[in-house]
């Protein structure tokens, strides 16, 4: 079946699956830091303090609304 798939042209390298759809619409505290004029540890530092780190030593991948929270923050502030 599967190289049937692959004959019919439907199965193209490199696609992303179904489940991983949306993987891009993640924002990390490099791209905020570098929109915001600050350092990303400063980003990440903030977002520890607010207990929005699940896992240690994992990469942050920060929603679109979160997103519009840590700018909200520290726009305030500047």
């Amino acid at each position: 079946m599967f190289g049937d798939l692959v004959a019919c042209g439907v199965l193209a390298v490199g696609s992303r699956p179904a489940y991983a759809a949306g993987v891009d619409d993640f924002v990390t505290p490099r791209q905020l830091a570098e929109e915001l004029g600050l350092s990303d540890r400063t980003i990440r530092q903030w977002l520890r303090e607010q207990g929005w780190q699940g896992v240690p030593f994992t990469r942050w991948r920060l929603t679109e609304v979160q997103a519009a929270q840590v700018r909200s923050h520290f726009r305030r502030l500047g």
